[in-house]
């Protein structure tokens, strides 16, 4: 065994991520190593990441540690921020720490590590662990045995001999400078905390949108199927990445093994807008169909996007040549194969008998099944089943009529005896759609049984078990998100993960008969998915890295490493870097860390399934001190004989050596100790501690730092007063949701005087537990999960754990002791995905047999920009909600509005709606889902571009042929004039306007009183209802009257209630018209909702709802001032599950609430 070095401090620091501790103002630097595969938990912490160990998080530090507690027998340190040195209580453990040392410690000169093993006494044999208590019997880890009969050694330290780790004995000392192995409960994780180094590191700019930093990738391409009956004539991919200065983008495509660059300047084809890149008119034929990557760059660097695949979807028809037929006995069981043509992707199968009016409703017939692979399934057959059956196959989104339909297969069925027969599951079944599915994927699992099931229903149902050692079963629920179907025969899990793999068990009995069961092995193969993401590092130059991802897969992912988008390892790093660059699976170390290291890195795991990237930016950084962020306070107030801190934060690179940060006291040199029993002394990180405060420390105080490239200083006064102070309030905080953080609150006052902390959110006081009684000796101990008290040093401070977006706001500390009442008060601001979008409604007038335009508005970006929205469906008949569209960016309307036509909706079904918001910390919640959307009514009606095609065909046999140009149709010269000659066309927008419509949206009609009737004078061809149709209406009625030698100025105009139509009569006519609402539009309003809520039934069989509709449309009854208390009145008494009723076009037309006419003779 190789002597180990006498020196500790000889050893290289092998990481030198920096980390700041926020600790009772203490800012401490900490580098701290990444962890290694195998670990069961990694949480970036204080001191470093930690891994949980038998339920305690272990982390591997080496540093000042800010929170400490010393050894009472040799001065070493024990306690760090909470966390203890290790104790080594089982196999597991030592071999979990040898192998994180083997990971992290890969350096040429090994350190030694500390824990907490001591012996007993001097010259004693015992061992135990000083971390817990417990004395070492069990298990040892020596190198030799001859070690622990060393008696002049007496501590328990980790050692690499140059072939294992093991255990070694050390003299001690009193050093706080060392590598140190910590454990800490996870109850008590809360207490480490930090603050990394980011972007702005050293930037005095902090606005998070203009802080320069590398590209982030915030959209990923996605697989995309092209159809090319798309009438767009294009496809779109999609690749974003949040940077500043902001990236520039280029798109390569795989073809024949290689990667070509697509260039939109030299390729009409092709554009390219911030990202998104456009192929116009794709096509096999192009070579358009393969493999995209993007990659996205700025001056920091560049960054690869995964991969994605652009395929075009196809369906063939099915061959003419005639079909076999099936042959079948009575009262057993069939099938029929479908056989479908070649197909790309995956179709959707449906079958009718005889005539294309005959489907197939397995829902109506049980003893029939339609599988996924389309092929039909009897239970049982009789006469009645004899027929000619076809399959028709057809692509998701598309109507039946667009389908592909089999040549006849036909059941023929000979008599048998009849009988009855018990179930017997398929001898495939239980059957797994797909055959080899993903973590991530919505698998199918199908269950049919034979057996007498026209008469005796056949009962279904899905276990999903355990196999016992002795061959037994132990059932087990089903995965929460599983969806039972099909009279049960199947089992639809979306996005499954790994914990839904397993044996599940399907149980057919027929009723008042016999049961079988048989199971199947759902196994799960895996892309690979990050555990462990790289982070962005900011970090000292000549310092060392050790930078280190992690992913699960199946099967395993192999690691290569990426620079600049370019390949980065051990062949690839010039030579004279080769002593200081070691890239090792997916552990990446450099040393000496210089400004050619500077760049974006990637770490890349790739599998059979999927290559996937992890992105982060190193950033080496030198520059001189500042104290932009966080100077000295310039009045810090102290209550003499308490204790007090003068913080000391500069923002540096390289960090101050502790011997360059000076404190000065009016302009003389403050010599302040380091010692633990020193009045007056500075701290390992450089902040100045004062106890027993006398009057004479009161004055001006200067703190100034240096480093190798300049210098900085700042200054404050400290003012000492008799009452108790607040000398460390909160301060302003933010950070992001899930995270934990710490709010300083530091009382100086009289050690004679009792000081209570009591802390309110908002106005709201913080409880921290509460007793409940349950019995007369019973109590029950309530613990707040989100807030704990500091201790220690921080007592006085509050913890926020686990933070949510409603823990955000204005937190007040109150001292209260016997001179009085201080508080002091600072905002705490979550950060992270946004709240979910609001308003989401369907717009029913653009409902097609496939799409349905949706609008919506943004809600609260919780301090980060939103980038996208996710369009989530629910599909009635499949149950369960599913993702339809991602980045999805449109444009806000004047009013804040958004509006997205969602496609590819399935015909014949009913959806509901919902979106989520993206922004780079996540994804909102899902919104309020929209009403039904019933794609099924539109459905019986074709689809638009099939009814377009119908009726060209039908033009085409007695029309003439189509106008060459607008030009071409003329009105005739009779149809403009009136029977007295007088002009009866006072408008044509003519043949250069783009609103020229052969067929029109609508016929809009003015009427004006003439006596006790009303009378249509003015009729218009509408090409739309937008309001700039409108207004062109309403002016060129202006004109004609103007043409006419009248001057039309109405007082009072009543319409419905379309606002594109009150807008247009404001802007056009003027603010002073009366605006009347026509009370046959309201009632009629009022009916369209009632439908539109799907409350018909209710209406109509439900008093209470039929009389609240009723009172509706008697606001319009009530005089004008009353409208708006009688809205109000209506909101709040809402029957139950209808607030939406309350949504009156009175409430949403405003202008409408000056009273409506009581008749609608002005009405058609």
């Amino acid at each position: 065994m190789k002597d180990p070095p006498q020196d500790r401090e000889s050893a290289q620091i092998q990481c030198s991520c920096v980390h700041y501790i926020i600790d009772s103002g203490v800012g401490a630097e900490s580098p701290s190593c990444l962890s290694l595969s195998g670990c069961l938990m990694s949480l970036e912490g204080l001191n470093g990441p930690l891994w949980e160990i038998s339920g305690v998080a272990a982390s591997f530090n080496k540093g000042h540690p800010p929170t400490k507690r010393f050894s009472s027998s040799n001065g070493t340190l024990l306690e760090y921020d909470g966390a203890n040195l290790i104790s080594i209580n089982s196999d597991g453990e030592h071999n979990f720490v040898v192998n994180t040392l083997t990971t992290i410690d890969i350096g040429q000169v090994k350190l030694i590590w500390w824990t907490s093993g001591q012996r007993v006494a001097p010259d004693s044999a015992e061992f135990y662990w000083e971390g817990d208590g417990n004395k070492i019997e069990s298990f040892f880890y020596w190198h030799n045995d001859s070690i622990p009969q060393d008696s002049t050694k007496d501590f328990i330290q980790y050692y690499f001999d140059g072939y294992k780790w093991a255990w070694i004995l050390s003299v001690g000392g009193t050093r706080e400078r060392a590598s140190y192995i910590c454990e800490i409960s996870k109850e008590e994780i809360y207490k480490i905390s930090d603050r990394d180094r980011g972007p702005d590191y050293g930037l005095e700019d902090t606005n998070p949108e203009t802080v320069p930093r590398g590209p982030d990738l915030t959209t990923q391409p996605q697989d995309t199927v092209y159809e090319p009956s798309d009438v767009k004539g294009y496809v779109y991919l999609d690749c974003y990445a949040d940077s500043y200065p902001p990236s520039t983008y280029q798109w390569r495509q795989e073809r024949a093994g290689q990667n070509v660059s697509i260039d939109p300047t030299q390729e009409g084809r092709y554009t390219l807008i911030n990202g998104r890149l456009i192929i116009h008119d794709p096509s096999t034929e192009q070579e358009d169909d393969g493999r995209y990557q993007c990659s996205a760059g700025n001056e920091f660097g560049t960054i690869l996007s995964n991969t994605m695949a652009l395929s075009f979807g196809y369906l063939q028809d099915f061959p003419k040549s005639p079909r076999a037929p099936v042959d079948a006995i009575s009262y057993q069981w069939a099938s029929i194969e479908c056989s479908p043509p070649a197909h790309y992707p995956d179709i959707l199968y449906t079958w009718y008998k005889n005539d294309i009016y005959n489907f197939i409703r397995p829902e109506l017939k049980p003893y029939m099944f339609i599988s996924n692979d389309g092929r039909l399934y009897f239970s049982e057959v009789t006469t009645d089943d004899v027929g000619n059956y076809y399959c028709l196959v057809y692509k998701p989104g598309q109507e039946l009529a667009e389908g592909k339909v089999s040549m006849p297969t036909q059941l023929r069925i000979t008599e048998g005896s009849p009988s009855v027969y018990e179930p017997q599951i398929g001898s495939s079944f239980p059957l797994i759609y797909p055959n080899s599915p993903k973590v991530g994927d919505t698998v199918r699992l199908e269950c049919w049984a034979s057996g007498s099931s026209i008469e005796y229903d056949l009962v279904y149902s899905w276990d999903k078990v355990q196999k016992m050692s002795d061959g037994s079963y132990q059932r087990l629920p089903l995965p929460p998100q599983s969806q039972l179907s099909d009279h049960n025969r199947v089992v639809t899990i979306p996005d499954i993960t790994n914990y839904d793999s397993g044996i599940y068990m399907c149980h057919v009995y027929r009723v008042n008969g016999q049961a079988t069961n048989k199971s199947v092995q759902l196994s799960l193969q895996a892309e690979p998915a990050f555990s462990v993401q790289l982070t962005d590092k900011f970090v000292d130059v000549g310092s060392s890295l050790v930078w280190r991802c992690d992913a699960s897969g199946d099967p395993p992912p192999e690691y290569s490493w990426l620079k600049n988008g370019r390949p980065f390892n051990n062949q690839t790093i010039p030579p004279e870097d080769t002593d200081r660059i070691i890239v090792t699976n997916n552990v990446l170390y450099i040393s000496n860390l210089n400004s050619k290291d500077d760049g974006m890195y990637q770490c890349v795991a790739e599998n059979m399934h999927a290559r996937r990237y992890s992105s982060g930016e190193l950033r080496v950084l030198a520059f001189a001190p500042n104290f932009n962020k966080y100077p000295l306070q310039p009045n810090q107030f102290c209550t003499e004989r308490g204790n007090t801190t003068l913080l000391c934060q500069p923002e540096a690179a390289p960090y101050p050596l502790f011997e360059n940060i000076v404190w000065y006291k009016d302009d003389g040199l403050l010599n302040p100790g380091d010692g633990e029993q020193d009045r007056v002394r500075k701290m390992p990180n450089g902040n100045l501690f004062i106890s027993s405060v006398q009057v004479s420390d009161k004055g001006r105080y200067r703190c100034h730092v240096s480093n190798d490239y300049g210098e900085a200083e700042t200054i404050g006064n400290l003012t000492v007063l008799t009452t108790t102070t607040i000398t460390t309030p909160p301060m302003d905080t933010s950070i992001t949701v899930n995270s934990s953080t710490f709010l300083h609150c530091v009382a100086s006052y009289s050690p004679e005087q009792d000081v209570t902390y009591v802390w309110y959110h908002a106005d709201l006081l913080v409880e921290f537990e509460r007793v409940y009684r349950l019995g007369e000796n019973k109590f029950e101990l309530w613990y707040n999960p989100h807030y704990k008290r500091g201790s220690g040093i921080n007592n006085g401070g509050l913890y926020v754990m686990n933070v949510q977006h409603e823990h955000s706001g204005y937190y007040t500390c109150v001292v209260e002791s016997g001179s009085g009442i201080m508080e002091r008060a600072a905002n705490l601001y979550v950060l992270g995905p946004p709240s979910e979008p609001a308003g989401v409604y369907k717009d029913e007038t653009t409902l097609t047999t496939h799409s349905i335009v949706i609008q919506w508005k943004a809600a609260g970006n919780n301090g980060d920009p939103i980038i996208s929205y996710v369009v989530e469906g629910l599909n009635y008949w499949e149950g369960f909600w599913k993702i339809l569209v991602t980045n999805v960016r449109v444009q806000q309307d004047q009013y804040g509005t958004m509006r997205y036509n969602v496609t590819n909706l399935q015909a014949y079904s009913t959806y509901e709606i919902r979106m989520r918001a993206e922004n780079k910390l996540g994804t909102s919640g899902p919104s309020q889902p929209t009403a039904s959307v019933p794609v099924e009514v539109r459905a019986a009606i074709g689809q638009r571009e099939s009814v377009k095609h119908t009726v060209r065909r039908e033009k085409a046999k007695s029309f003439p042929a189509d106008p060459r140009s607008l030009s071409d149709p003329e009105i005739p010269q009779e149809w403009t004039l009136t029977s007295d000659g007088k002009p009866f066309l006072i408008h044509d927008s003519g043949a250069d306007s783009s609103e020229r419509m052969l067929v029109c949206i609508q016929l809009y009609v003015i009427r004006v009183p003439l006596g006790e009737s009303a009378v249509s004078c003015v009729y218009g061809f509408l090409s739309g209802k937008s309001q700039n149709t409108y207004e062109e209406f309403l002016q060129a009625v202006l004109g004609g009257c103007s043409n006419l030698g009248y001057q039309p100025d109405p007082t009072t105009i009543v319409t419905d209630f379309e606002q594109a139509c009150i807008t247009a009569v404001s802007t056009t006519l003027g603010t002073h018209v009366r605006l009347q609402g026509c009370f046959y539009h309201l009632t009629q309003s009022t009916w369209r909702k009632i439908q539109a809520l799907g409350i018909v039934t209710r209406y109509r069989s439900e008093e209470d709802v039929k009389l609240f509709c009723g009172m509706l449309d008697g606001l319009a009854f009530l005089p004008t001032s009353d409208v708006s208390a009688g809205l109000d009145y209506l909101r709040e008494n809402t029957p139950d599950g209808q607030d939406e009723m309350a949504s009156s076009p009175l409430s949403e037309c405003g202008e409408f609430l000056r009273g409506f006419p009581r008749s609608c003779g002005m009405c058609m």
